[in-house]
């Protein structure tokens, strides 16, 4: 068997109008999408990552850097012995710079920010800077994906002075330890008012094309 895909989320906040495995329902559906375009087999979603900045508030649940990385690394050496290659779906920006790690040899790492901050000023109408967590583009992704599960009439902004590290397009960093708590009260950093269901189809769309055509190319290199 060529590929199989293994989706990784997370459990932690999203505000109170999103729930807590919003990132995981967001890589599950993306990976079903792209597990169906390229004819590939479809791992269960792992629900945690690394969360840290997110703990001030209920329902967060983190696990080490460590602890991931070799959980992730295990699950990959298994599916080796019967996969020619293992795609690992990250949609948690705390798990990006550990699992990027594991990007090599038979084992391929796609980070879903790096698709979706390509295409962010073709769909946003928050500000550079407005837009982080459970902000315009996560709420419209579940607005499409998952809409039942949107608390609509609970949906607040917190719109922080620009900082050019909350930016998904910037290339400057947050410095660890970073806490949630000290840029917003509610949890969410972004303005999610701006949110719609035909932004969510958009986004949902356009990351599976660019997601799926990567992979295909790196497919056709690696022949």
């Amino acid at each position: 068997m060529e590929s199989v895909i293994l989706p990784i989320g997370s459990t932690e906040q999203h505000g109170p109008h999103l729930p807590l495995g919003t990132d995981s329902y967001i890589v599950r559906r993306l990976s079903e999408a792209v597990a169906a375009e390229l004819k590939t087999d479809l791992l269960p979603v792992l629900n945690y990552g690394i969360s840290f900045e997110h703990a001030d508030f209920p329902g967060t649940i983190s696990i080490q850097p460590e602890t991931l990385i070799k959980t992730v690394r295990e699950i990959c050496e298994a599916l080796l012995e019967h996969y020619q290659r293992v795609i690992i779906i990250n949609s948690h920006g705390g798990n990006t710079a550990t699992l990027r790690r594991l990007n090599s040899g038979k084992t391929i790492f796609i980070d879903l920010f790096d698709f979706l901050k390509k295409i962010l000023n073709d769909v946003r109408d928050t500000e550079i800077g407005g837009v982080c967590h459970a902000c315009e583009i996560e709420t419209s992704l579940m607005l499409y994906l998952e809409p039942s599960l949107v608390r609509s009439e609970k949906i607040t902004d917190e719109i922080v002075k620009y900082i050019p590290q909350l930016d998904p397009q910037s290339e400057e960093h947050l410095p660890d330890g970073w806490k949630t708590i000290n840029f917003s009260n509610s949890g969410v950093i972004g303005d999610p008012r701006k949110a719609t269901t035909e932004k969510g189809e958009k986004i949902f769309h356009t990351l599976v094309q660019k997601i799926t055509e990567s992979l295909k190319q790196d497919s056709q290199k690696g022949e």
